[in-house]
């Protein structure tokens, strides 16, 4: 399982060469922040699907402060989307 993903990994990174390890640090950070308030909402009881809808919203609150571009690629995808026509 490891050399089917390892050798689909060096694939990936041939076609279109990525980086990963650059975004970690905000990606763990806002993990961790939003985790913490998962947790305290859990304690307080609060509905799960309100708990997931609040995390969500923290953890891209989070990830927008800290200016990673996950956002604004995210806010692209609506924009594309929002002049398509759903049937």
């Amino acid at each position: 399982n490891l050399i089917y993903h390892s050798l689909n990994w060096r694939l990936a990174k041939k076609i279109n060469n990525f980086y990963t390890l650059r975004h970690l640090p905000k990606i763990i950070a806002a993990v961790i922040v939003m985790g913490i308030f998962s947790f305290a909402l859990n304690k307080f009881e609060i509905n799960v699907i309100v708990n997931l809808i609040i995390s969500a919203g923290i953890y891209l609150g989070i990830l927008y402060l800290l200016k990673e571009n996950t956002v604004n690629e995210i806010k692209e995808l609506f924009k594309k989307n929002k002049n398509t026509i759903l049937i």
